[in-house]
């Protein structure tokens, strides 16, 4: 029937842990958008069941960490002590508030920061409701991002936490290649791009370039290092027939 909610579920103790926070977040919680680790599990579960995550990440419509803390009560609700995050019961959520974009002079934000602002905006206004259930029956429902701005927000990601991070660097990396590698095959996530908001397409063929294609022998380096995940990494090749492929799916007329 059309309209259902599409169901995936999810497997083992760290995931009910984080199906537990999200059902009080979708109960009682302003209006989110989870993005992140679970976002890409879930998207990914039923093809390649390869990733853990300890934490939720949630995009607003300009509600932020305070605005949470207002209306979740009950024990184990309480601010995280670093940034814009909040700890419910022992799961932390990174609180990402976003609004309406003025796209006027917007080709003058530094290229980081634009990317970051488009996509986790994108991802907000293109979510659709996923249902995501663990192997005792418990589920939570809550708009959840589609593959293409998950592409989108990963790009950002990587590039902005090569020098600080990078052991999320490699698993930005695997996120990065194994959504590409499922979900544009078709060239789907290239179509969504260039449909999407217009200044995406420029920032999102420019981060490909730089991160998948010139960057893929760096990008190897750190899943090589600090990839402990299965399947096996994907390496440098693998990296860069992805990237040319969406950037062939790009140009396309």
């Amino acid at each position: 029937m059309s309209g259902e909610i599409p169901v995936v579920t999810l497997l083992g103790a760290e995931a009910s842990r984080l199906i537990v926070a999200l059902q009080r977040l979708a109960a009682d919680a302003p209006p989110f958008t989870l993005v992140g680790g679970l976002a890409v599990l879930a998207r990914l579960a039923s093809v390649y069941p390869y990733r853990t995550t300890g934490d939720l990440d949630a995009v607003t419509r300009g509600h932020d960490r305070d605005d949470f803390l207002e209306v979740l009560k009950g024990p184990g609700i309480e601010p995280a002590p670093k940034g814009d995050r909040l700890l419910v019961g022992d799961v932390g959520v990174d609180i990402i508030p976003t609004g309406e974009i003025d796209f006027d002079g917007f080709e003058n934000i530094p290229e980081k920061d634009a990317i970051f602002v488009l996509s986790h905006h994108w991802a907000m206004t293109t979510s659709r409701p996923l249902t995501i259930a663990d192997g005792t029956g418990a589920t939570a429902t809550c708009p959840t991002a589609i593959p293409p701005a998950l592409v989108a927000m990963k790009l950002g990601s990587v590039q902005n936490r090569r020098s600080e991070r990078p052991e999320k660097v490699a698993s930005d990396s695997r996120d990065l290649y194994f959504l590409l590698q499922q979900f544009d095959r078709d060239g789907s996530i290239a179509e969504a791009i260039r449909l999407g908001p217009v200044p995406l397409l420029p920032l999102i063929a420019s981060a490909a370039q730089r991160t998948l294609v010139d960057g893929a022998e760096l990008l190897q380096r750190s899943l090589l290092v600090y990839s402990s995940a299965t399947p096996q990494p994907p390496f440098a090749d693998d990296l860069i027939f992805v990237g040319e492929r969406l950037m062939a799916g790009l140009q396309a007329a």
